[in-house]
């Protein structure tokens, strides 16, 4: 990521492995994230199966949506894309 906050976040596989994750630990619904994330279902569960771009400041409305710090998020998708990369080999 470039800095801007409307540019995609890097990895989305990962990033949607963190969602899910952080989401399911809380025993939330992608219905009742969508909803505190002030965004359609869909999107979310498109966002959780790694699939488009998901810009920062959209990051950031479902993740304090499923009520997680950005660090604490972050340090998860950091580990999900090293074990990615791991998988992949060098």
């Amino acid at each position: 990521m470039n800095g801007d906050p409307t540019q995609p976040v890097g990895d989305q596989k990962a990033l949607g492995r963190t969602v899910v994750t952080l989401r399911e630990d809380r025993n939330l619904t992608p219905e009742t994230v969508a909803e505190r994330a002030q965004m359609d279902v869909e999107n979310l569960k498109s966002v959780e199966a790694g699939e488009g771009d998901l810009d920062f400041n959209s990051a950031v409305f479902i993740f304090r949506a499923i009520g997680v710090p950005m660090g604490e998020a972050a340090a998860l998708h950091e580990r999900f894309v090293s074990e990615e990369e791991a998988e992949d080999g060098p």
